[in-house]
């Protein structure tokens, strides 16, 4: 399993060795599943947001956006951001509207539109980011590869860094 995300009392599980989305009820029955394809092995690449699953696609250099069936909505090219390697990203929720991507393999963390396209900011203040997280619609949390945890926080409407 590559990434899971409870929405709506269903749990959506990526396989991405398998290139397969299942999604599960609470009790564990399959409802659902569709292909998507992506040479990923680490970290949380699936999140849903807005009635929509956003998963990464490395290859295409995009986020691909399904509905909660699993019909292709779009992809949004994001050259730079979710190129190169699937592997070493995380994805994040923020608002109703967007999700935050870090690539470690770049030293990037992004906020995009999904409905839009857009790509709102791009920070370069977190050399290596790993795990992201958003709070409260207002904070972006970040953590990086270091012996030493830390966790680095950002602006969620601008990037800027507040505190690490």
């Amino acid at each position: 399993m590559t990434s899971i995300q409870a929405y709506n009392d269903e749990l959506y599980v990526w396989f991405a060795h398998e290139d397969l989305i299942n999604v599960y009820d609470l009790t564990g029955k399959l409802l659902r599943s569709w292909k998507h394809s992506c040479l990923s092995k680490y970290y949380n690449k699936l999140r849903v947001v807005s009635e929509k699953v956003v998963v990464s696609s490395a290859q295409d250099e995009a986020l691909t956006v399904y509905n909660l069936q699993g019909q292709l909505l779009k992809q949004i090219k994001c050259p730079g951001i979710c190129g190169n390697c699937c592997d070493y990203k995380a994805m994040a929720v923020c608002g109703d509207d967007s999700v935050i991507v870090s690539d470690a393999n770049t030293s990037t963390i992004s906020r995009v539109n999904i409905d839009s396209g857009e790509v709102m900011w791009t920070s370069k203040h977190v050399k290596v980011p790993q795990g992201v997280v958003c709070y409260k619609n207002r904070y972006v949390l970040a953590t990086d590869r270091n012996i030493v945890t830390r966790i680095w926080i950002l602006d969620a409407h601008t990037g800027m860094i507040m505190l690490y």
